[in-house]
């Protein structure tokens, strides 16, 4: 056996799987004889990890013709193969063997290598440090997830089916909110350090390699992060979630069953019903492809008013005494603005104040509420940033947006402050950020422009600021303790729905400036969904604030600030393609009087 027959062996199974990958549906013959060739290849070199890769390639083969009895016999054979320090290709075996009972509808056969699987992918997952590794961590063992969701629909186990759904929906986020503990000190000084050089050169190379240290630093840093903290997630019950539920709320909760299918879950105090809404093959890829119009949109607003009219199937009858809706949505869904959904001649946020949840257990996680004594606002109407290509565009209205922010607050007897223009610089907020001022601030307000992320790493998620971009990593590592961030900043209210050449993002992870901003204290951020139009952004947030100020929940303030809007607004400022951007996303909820804290340091 050489080096040379290894490598070569190992390239042609990888070039199998793509062609398995790329093949559409029909009959797979030549791939079958090409697998059994490989796999007699494998048995000569004697490697068993390599003959079970290429049992499992066939087994892939078989389930993608869907010949599930010979699939499920040969991963069923590949499992005594696999050595045990491969547990990757366990998961993977036993996933092959999910979707061929799934596909035979065996539900008892699914339902124990499921609940196999899934513990296995359990303990090792967050071994490995950063969320977006996490994510990707998941990318092959997710089917056992989905399917154990199945499995568990079957027998009518409702318990089951949300544990399972929760285990894949934004676990990462809960789990990377900042502890209290800072992990090294020296890592965090050279992670900034290396942040203002990158916001210093120009140079496509030099980018590169600064952009792969920071990255290691700050996995670095994850790892510290993990190992100061303590405890865990509190346990995930539907009894506990509706225990946390006011009499006026409803939880709408959704989960992609396959392509097609999509589990609808309507859960309040009392009541809990699940219904399964199957698309047509047409459906299902106009809704993939509105949700990725909406991530891609830029000045064109006209998708929004058919999306809002063609998507009202997906809201299920709600109880006529629910006033406040929290959404949950799963992969391409989450680009979806179901506050603006048509509803009952309207739309759905006339009947209902609206805001989006990561996922169930979120509503577990709480917080002691303050009041908002400080203020913080930021407006940057031009930029000069020294090493860019091309300055920003200037934003007329953002520095009187900011400014008029704070007059409301001032107004009520809170302590603004204001950053405006030349004085918002990175240098200003990352001394801020080191001593900890940042962290006093209840409420910050920042009206500038950000790019958000378009792969499943928060690498790509950057804020603008006068004189040089910050990227979600480095605001990550800051410590904020606000009840609401407003960020005023185009399509910054965003969820990544796939990357990296993958239609959905593995655990459906929160990534982008909303991932930064809750890994660094946030608990509520209000954000646009799509490019805000310069004379509506200022007016719509100055009424958001107003009520705000006065303690009202953030999502009925986003109620009535857009009622009021659309009230006053001109003709052509009516249409949801204008008032409809901001929505509110929430992690976690204030405690009670006598209910247990779950800190910063208890959620990693």
């Amino acid at each position: 056996m050489s080096y040379g027959e290894l490598n070569a062996l190992t390239r042609d199974l990888a070039a199998l799987h793509t062609r398995n990958l790329q093949r559409s549906q029909g009959r797979r013959d030549d791939l079958l004889t090409d697998a059994a060739l490989l796999e007699a290849r494998a048995r000569r070199l004697g490697v068993p990890a390599l003959v079970a890769v290429a049992m499992l390639r066939r087994a892939a083969i078989l389930t993608a013709a869907e010949r599930w009895r010979e699939a499920l016999a040969v991963a069923g054979d590949a499992r005594p193969i696999v050595p045990a320090d491969r547990p990757d290709l366990m998961i993977r075996a036993l996933s092959l063997t999910a979707e061929a009972s799934a596909g035979l509808r065996d539900w008892p056969a699914l339902e124990s290598v499921c609940a196999r699987g899934i513990a296995l992918v359990e303990d090792r997952r967050y071994k490995v440090s950063a969320p977006y590794m996490q994510s990707s961590y998941l990318r092959f063992s997710e089917p056992l997830y989905r399917l154990g969701v199945r499995a568990a629909l079957e027998r009518g186990d409702v318990e089951a089916v949300l544990q399972r759904a929760e285990l894949v929906k934004a676990r990462g986020v809960l789990r990377g909110r900042a502890t209290d503990a800072l992990s090294d000190e020296d890592a965090q000084q050279r992670f900034q350090a290396l942040g203002r050089r990158l916001a210093q050169t120009a140079d496509s190379d030099e980018v590169a390699q600064l952009r792969t240290e920071r990255r290691w630093l700050w996995d670095l840093i994850a790892i510290g992060r993990l190992r100061n903290a303590a405890g865990d997630l509190p346990d995930f019950s539907v009894d506990a979630v509706q225990r946390r539920l006011s009499a006026d709320e409803t939880v709408l909760y959704y989960f992609w069953l396959d392509q097609r299918q999509l589990l609808v879950v309507t859960l309040d105090r009392r009541d809990v019903a699940v219904q399964r809404l199957t698309l047509s093959g047409d459906e299902a890829d106009a809704l993939s492809l509105d949700a990725h119009r909406i991530t891609t949109m830029s000045s064109d607003r006209s998708v929004i008013g058919g999306v809002v009219a063609t998507w009202p199937k997906l809201l299920p009858e709600l109880s006529g005494g629910t006033r406040r809706l929290l959404v949950s949505p799963h992969q391409h869904l989450h680009a979806i603005p179901f506050h603006a959904l048509r509803c009952d001649g309207g739309h759905l946020i006339d009947r209902l104040a609206v805001m989006f949840i990561p996922n169930l257990t979120s509503l577990l996680l709480t917080y002691r509420q303050r009041p908002v004594r400080r203020v913080l606002t930021i407006g940057i109407g031009h930029y000069d940033q020294p090493g860019q290509s091309a300055q920003p565009p200037s934003l007329a209205n953002a520095e009187a947006e900011a400014r008029a922010t704070a007059q409301i607050y001032s107004e009520q007897g809170a302590h603004s402050i204001g950053l405006y223009s030349t004085a918002a610089t990175g240098d200003r907020l990352r001394r801020w950020a080191a001593t900890g001022y940042l962290s006093r601030f209840d409420c910050i307000h920042i009206a500038s422009h950000a790019e958000n992320v378009l792969g499943d790493t928060p690498m790509e998620s950057r804020l603008h600021l006068y004189d040089e971009v910050l990227d979600g990593l480095e605001i990550s590592t800051w410590r904020l303790q606000p009840e609401t961030v407003v960020l005023s900043a185009c399509s910054a209210g965003q969820r990544s729905i796939g990357g990296r050449g993958l239609d959905g993002v593995p655990g459906d992870e929160v990534f982008g400036l909303q991932a930064a901003l809750f890994t660094a204290g946030a608990h509520r951020i209000i954000s646009p969904l799509w490019p805000v139009h310069d004379a509506v952004g200022p007016a719509l947030t100055g009424i958001l604030h107003r009520h705000l100020v006065t303690g009202c929940p953030p999502e009925v303030a986003h109620q009535r600030a857009v009622a009021e809007f659309r009230a006053a607004a001109r003709p052509v400022h009516k249409s949801p393609q204008f008032w409809a951007p901001f929505c509110v996303t929430a992690l976690g909820r204030v405690a009670t009087q006598g209910e247990q804290q779950w800190t910063s340091r208890q959620l990693c």
